[in-house]
């Protein structure tokens, strides 16, 4: 079975790798990041992504 590519990923397993690779130290981000074929940028970015758009979403509540 082909890998989808990151860019092709909903919202929430984008949220779910950047959850999953917060909590791992160093080395073990390395192996996370082969196995899903991911970019330490790419989890970075979607992390910067989630976090503006919570801010976003409460900033509107108030």
């Amino acid at each position: 079975m082909k890998k989808r590519r990151p860019k092709d990923w909903t919202a929430e397993e984008k949220l779910v790798a950047v959850l999953e690779y917060e909590k791992l130290n160093e080395q073990e981000r390395g192996t996370y990041l082969r196995e899903k074929g991911l970019h330490a940028v790419q989890v970075e970015r979607w992390k910067t992504d989630s976090l503006f758009d919570v801010t976003a979403r409460f900033m509107f509540i108030l």
